[in-house]
């Protein structure tokens, strides 16, 4: 659960940088191995590696990805 109250507190500073224009894979590259070995990790990697890398991915590309991870979470 650490690493998804990490990722939440990552949101806002993705939010700013969004807004000054810079693009959802470029921030959110760094952290696609955050939840590597952990229920739900393959499907929050995926889900960012197909969604994330769209010229008008927004952030809630990233809030769906969190969420994939807390569904399997709760399912295992």
């Amino acid at each position: 659960m650490i690493a998804t109250e990490a990722l939440e507190a990552f949101v806002p500073y993705v939010e700013r940088k969004l807004q000054e224009g810079e693009r959802l894979m470029h921030l959110t590259r760094h952290i696609l191995g955050i939840f590597q070995g952990e229920a739900g990790g393959k499907q929050f990697r995926r889900y960012l590696s197909e969604n994330g890398h769209k010229a008008d991915a927004q952030i809630n590309v990233l809030l769906e990805a969190i969420d994939l991870v807390k569904h399997h979470q709760r399912k295992g």
